[in-house]
């Protein structure tokens, strides 16, 4: 895979990561049983699925570590603002992947009533580990 600064990312790159971000919560939504609840877990899983996709990132540079034992889920108003967070913060990381390097995402869930809490944690780590700006 070749390296490509920020800089130098396509145009069109972001409004179509959003599209996927948000159209990934809406599939794990329609699977739900309910449609309007989704899973911290699957939500994260599936909107990281169609991010690596166009990039062609195999799913062995993905490491997730989940400690959810709730099974947190988020009302589907509050998951598609989490897949753009995903679909803002994660292109730029995968463009910058060293080969045989990988991607470590945790997923730390919560109670429903707090469902910030998991949002604010994975975005400050993602942000943490996203590319400087030169």
């Amino acid at each position: 895979m070749r390296r490509r600064s920020i800089a130098t990312r396509r145009p069109c790159a972001a409004p179509l990561e959003r599209v996927l971000g948000i159209s990934a919560a809406f599939r794990v939504s329609y699977a739900a049983n309910e449609g309007t609840d989704v899973g911290l877990e699957d939500l994260v899983r599936e909107v990281v699925d169609a991010l690596r996709e166009p990039v062609k990132l195999t799913s062995s540079r993905i490491r997730f570590s989940v400690n959810d034992p709730d099974r947190t889920t988020l009302v589907l108003d509050k998951a598609i603002p989490l897949a753009f967070i995903l679909a803002d913060l994660l292109p730029p990381r995968f463009d910058v992947l060293l080969p045989g390097e990988a991607v470590s995402i945790a997923i730390t869930g919560g109670s429903r009533r707090n469902w910030r809490s998991p949002v604010r944690r994975a975005t400050r780590k993602l942000w943490a580990s996203a590319p400087k700006a030169r």
